[in-house]
């Protein structure tokens, strides 16, 4: 069951509550936790000891940049947060962008586009109602290499939230 582990969902770089740590919400209870680019280091310091309570830290990274020569805005306090994080949690990390380069972490979800679809999906995705489908493009670092990916995982048997367009149902006809 979800609600056996405490789960932290740290957002870097967007509002908190926003439309991926909603969609968590409908799959277990998560405490929600929010981080900008950079932020001081005693904050910095605080959020980390607070996360490292929690055996499970969903990291996402929203509102990215297009340049790769700047990593695509993900920054050196972003890196050391997940570092920090890994030593001690299962952290999976979603970005909602591209990267350059990673931690290696425990798992790793490119989501390549910051929209709410991919928001949602990502989100219901990590609980086992859809399924990855994709591989990379290219390798990021050297610790990820173009065509890895997951294919189907096995089903736990959990609904998805579904639009009604997946069903062929127009959204105007249901209003």
């Amino acid at each position: 069951s979800f609600d056996e582990n405490k789960i932290a969902s740290l957002v870097i770089n967007d509002s908190l509550n926003n439309n991926f740590q909603q969609t968590l919400g409908k799959y277990a209870f998560i405490d929600l936790f929010k981080m900008g680019k950079e932020i001081p280091s005693v904050e910095f310091d605080q959020l980390i000891e607070e996360l490292l309570k929690y055996k499970t830290v969903i990291i996402s990274i929203h509102n990215t940049s297009t340049k790769a020569a700047v990593n695509f805005g993900i920054t050196d306090q972003m890196n050391k947060a997940i570092a920090k994080l890994n030593d001690k949690a299962k952290v999976v990390v979603v970005v909602f962008g591209k990267l350059t380069e990673a931690n290696k972490v425990k798992a790793l979800i490119l989501a390549y586009e910051d929209t709410y679809l991919p928001n949602f999906v990502t989100a219901q995705m990590l609980f086992g109602a859809t399924q990855p489908k994709g591989t990379i493009p290219v390798s990021p670092d050297k610790d990820y290499n173009a065509g890895e990916g997951l294919g189907r995982l096995d089903s736990v048997n959990v609904l998805k939230y579904s639009l009604p367009l997946e069903f062929n149902i127009n959204n105007n006809q249901l209003s």
